[in-house]
């Protein structure tokens, strides 16, 4: 399922980013996603787009987008990306077309999973995976991938959108 922001979002992504940005650093909260040939600022770039795009695609007003404050996991302040029938959502991105569902640890706040493939504001919404499901022992590990242990689901082994919604 494809969407693209339009410049508008797409402005609107980068202010939000930059905001995250600057006030997660200034409280002392650094991000720790391995990433790679990435700029500083580029992380939060992809993330806040990607949540964008995934309230489009969705439906949903992207409250937790405009929700400006420190969002941590280790703290235990990051509340989820969206929220869709009452259920949180954890929006990752990757710019890998083959590219995994990857969490580096559990959050409590968080239902479901979602993966967007892209960048730049053109994503393809990959599918879901409920947070019982993928944060598990048997994901956890070294995927021989990352410095340190992750969760992770392979793209063929998410939910599609329209069956996860309609079940």
């Amino acid at each position: 399922m494809k969407v693209e922001l339009n410049d508008f979002e797409k402005e609107v992504g980068m202010l939000v980013a930059k905001k995250r940005h600057y006030m997660n650093r200034d409280n002392g909260v650094f991000d720790d996603r391995q990433t790679d040939k990435m700029t500083e600022l580029e992380p939060d770039i992809e993330g806040a787009m990607s949540e964008l795009a995934f309230c489009k695609i969705t439906g949903v007003y992207p409250a937790n987008v405009f929700t400006f404050g420190i969002s941590s996991k280790r703290k235990g302040t990051d509340g989820g990306d969206a929220k869709v029938n009452g259920k949180v959502f954890d929006v990752k991105s990757t710019k890998h077309l083959g590219g995994r569902l990857i969490a580096r640890k559990n959050n409590p706040h968080v239902d479901v999973y979602a993966l967007m493939v892209g960048q730049e504001g053109s994503y393809d919404f990959k599918g879901v995976m409920e947070s019982k499901d993928f944060i598990s022992s048997k994901r956890y590990g070294d995927h021989f991938m990352f410095r340190t242990p992750v969760f992770m689901a392979l793209q063929k082994e998410l939910i599609p959108w329209e069956e996860y919604i309609n079940a």
